[in-house]
């Protein structure tokens, strides 16, 4: 039951970086620019929260955190993330 928890999590990473990307290739910037601050506010929030029995996903929260955290081009981000998530699937 957790791992489906944390298995739905990572998918609902992905499917948002992907609605973002298709904003930018819309030319909605302001939309995908706001789905990538809540993005990046839940990576935060919910690494503050999450326990420590499951470490793959902490690690793959805490990589999301330094990936925004170094890069600033949101479109990079984005398809990083959408990929990272791919891999906790």
């Amino acid at each position: 039951m957790e791992k489906e928890y944390y298995v739905s999590r990572a998918k609902l990473y992905r499917d948002e970086a992907q609605r973002a990307i298709t904003y930018i290739n819309n030319g909605d910037e302001q939309y995908s620019h706001l789905i990538y601050q809540n993005l990046c506010k839940s990576f935060r929030l919910e690494l503050k929260v999450l326990k420590d029995d499951v470490p793959l996903y902490r690690q793959m929260l805490v990589e999301f955190n330094e990936q925004v955290a170094n890069h600033n081009d949101i479109l990079t981000n984005l398809v990083w993330i959408r990929a990272r998530a791919r891999q906790f699937e």
